[in-house]
């Protein structure tokens, strides 16, 4: 049986709309953000959709309709229970909120449907400035806010230029689908600065539960082309023209619900972050959170950049109680700095566990300026199957820079229990669209204060693979190129290699070209001097701060002077490969290759010998047959 309908016909129809309209086929194109939709005298449409709100409400509930056009709302329409309130389209039927402080659609207990419409606040005309966060939160200015009710649903939904975009409070069951909100916040300019959130979760009296997000668009939009100027890894300053996002601060801002679903979602162009993730309030607590299957685009202004997913703690006991995070696409071009970031909850000198129970799986991080994932003060966490690539953006030096920065995947700061496993790791940055000096040198780091709980194991790395713990693998640790990568380079070196058996090299004739014996080596030999030293840098340790402390070397070395030998080498007119001169210009050798020249010297002995030994013998014949 259909559901009665009641449409406010009888007063939307009693005027003309006035020339500051325009019909709902020109609405479609943004250029409409230009027009004043408000106009002096106007007459208020929220009192003729409140009358048959109430009057579907009297007669057993039933669906409100208005039909396309757009109508001025001046106050607050209060929806209640058992009431679907329905426009013609999301692109036909548009609700124009002037600058009044409020909400403009509120309910406060039961169940409803909001679906085909298009809430629209009017250009420069918001009254009241933006204030603290928790006051707007609670006290109004949303398109919906949601008090305690048993079951919502919001579909096909337009909700542009409020503060809040949604706001779910202690509401049980909720759903948005297909709904696009817009806002904005721009730090250079105090006039658009309306966008807290695009949705907000809020535990006032109660906590939020079982709220869903499927197919959803949060967007701010490209601001104005600026310069941008930072030094880059190498000690250069460089400036490149670069987009600016201006969106609401936060696209998804989580306080307190239980069983919180996001997917098949965009989420981008905001100021802040992406989805903000922190207990607060009088009902703080927030426990299984999935997101899946969306795309995060790059957040922030260039000179701050943002974040994509990230989680805080403010109070002890106030930490996320399980959260995955799976087949997302996360890209940080503009100016995005983490991924996923679990902030440092400190609160006094102590830190509290921020997120418990953490999965991050099958995901894709790209071009992001510091570590794509960034997690401190996480207990039980798994980090497995994501592809990181183009980190490090801006090209932090790794060398006592900041590992934070440089690295795909830091662990550190009270974490427990994490392990990094199975992940594809490197490719330098070029987010900026400079090849040279980005430094992504880091896969996984983990700070050495959790080493003993924290581990990485089987992650592949396009780049030069250093951690800075100990590391444990269960399966080989190999290129995913053969004869490609190296391990270490001139100016990160590793101090010692420990193994069970030695260095197994190719030397195969299959493997080799211009096979030819080696030249009479005793002139290489009496050219180079053996000699014993001690090194200037013995060794170095890496502070949890990042810095690196530096020590005198202590034992005293046998070896060669790397410059003997390859003048010796260049006496032959040969490029030995037993000399090697490293693109950071310092001079190496490699034993391996020095071996031959003493096993050259040593056949040659032999032969002179077995010459000596011949000859003795003749002697020793002569002086018998003298004798005798």
């Amino acid at each position: 049986m259909p559901l009665p309908t009641f449409q406010p016909d009888e007063v939307l129809t009693s005027e003309e709309l006035t020339g500051a309209f325009t019909k709902a086929a020109d609405h479609i194109s943004f250029t409409v953000w230009a027009h004043n939709f408000i106009t002096p005298g106007m007459q208020d449409k929220a009192p003729a959709i409140q009358a048959a709100i109430d009057l579907a409400v009297e007669r057993g509930g039933g669906e409100v309709r208005i039909r396309a056009g757009d109508w001025y709302v001046a106050s607050t329409i209060v929806m209640k229970d058992g009431v679907i309130l329905r426009g013609q389209s999301q692109s036909h039927t548009r609700l124009v909120r002037d600058g009044a402080y409020g909400d403009t659609i509120r309910q406060e207990g039961g169940c409803s449907t909001i679906t085909d419409l298009w809430l629209w606040h009017a250009p420069d005309n918001f009254s009241i400035p933006v204030g603290p966060l928790p006051h707007l939160l609670t006290d109004g200015s949303a398109h919906i806010r949601f008090i305690n009710c048993q079951e919502v649903t919001v579909e096909r939904l337009r909700a542009f230029r409020m503060p809040y975009g949604i706001v779910v409070d202690g509401t049980y069951h909720s759903r948005l689908r297909d709904v696009w909100t817009f806002g904005l916040w721009n730090d250079a300019d105090a006039t658009q600065q309306e966008g807290m959130a695009d949705v907000a979760y809020t535990g006032t009296t109660r906590r939020s539960e079982l709220a869903m997000i499927d197919c959803c668009y949060f967007s701010g939009r490209l601001g104005p082309k600026a310069n941008f100027a930072w030094t880059d890894g190498g000690g250069n300053s460089v400036t490149a023209e670069v987009d600016t996002n201006i969106g609401r601060l936060v696209g998804i801002d989580v306080h307190a619900c239980e069983g919180l679903v996001i997917t098949n979602t965009y989420i981008g162009r905001n100021a802040a972050n992406l989805v903000h993730i922190e207990p607060r309030g009088p009902r703080a607590f927030i426990a299984d959170v999935q997101i899946s299957n969306c795309f995060f685009d790059d957040v922030g202004m260039p000179a701050q950049g943002g974040t994509h997913v990230q989680f805080a703690a403010n109070a002890p006991g106030l930490f996320t109680l399980g959260v995955s995070i799976s087949n997302c696409t996360f890209n940080g071009e503009y100016g995005t700095i983490h991924g996923i970031y679990a902030t440092p909850p400190t609160v006094g000198a102590a830190i509290y566990p921020n997120v418990c129970s953490l999965t991050v799986t099958g995901n894709t991080f790209f071009a992001h300026v510091g570590a794509p994932i960034r997690l401190h003060a996480v207990r039980g966490a798994v980090v497995s199957g994501n592809t990181i690539s183009a980190y490090n953006a801006r090209g932090v030096t790794p060398a006592g820079g900041d590992l934070t920065m440089a690295s795909g995947v830091w662990v550190g700061n009270q974490s427990h229990a994490v392990y990094v496993a199975g992940n594809t790791l490197g490719g330098g940055g070029n987010g900026w669209e400079v090849s040279a000096n980005n430094y992504c040198h880091y896969g996984v780091s983990i700070d050495p204060s959790v080493a003993g709980t924290c581990f990485q194991s089987g992650n592949v790395n396009g780049g030069v693979l250093t951690t800075f713990s100990a590391q444990q693998v269960a399966s080989p640790l190999v290129p995913t190129v053969d004869n490609a990568y190296l391990l270490g380079t001139g100016a990160l070196r590793f101090s010692g290699i420990f193994a069970a058996n030695g260095l197994s090299q190719t030397s195969g004739v299959a493997d080799k070209l211009d096979i030819a014996p080696l030249p009479d080596s005793g002139a290489f030999i009496d050219a180079v001097q053996p000699i014993t030293y001690r090194m200037k840098v013995g060794g170095q340790t890496q502070a949890p701060d990042g810095s690196v402390i530096v020590r005198e070397g202590i034992r005293t070395h046998w070896g060669f002077a790397a410059h003997e030998v390859k003048a010796a080498a260049d006496a032959y007119g040969m490029d030995c490969g037993a000399y090697v001169l490293t693109e950071e210009g310092k001079e190496m050798l490699r034993p391996d290759e020095l071996l031959p020249v003493v096993w050259d010297q040593a056949r040659r002995q032999r032969a002179l010998l077995a010459d000596y030994a011949e000859e003795i013998q003749q002697l020793k014949a002569r002086v018998a047959s003298l004798e005798g």
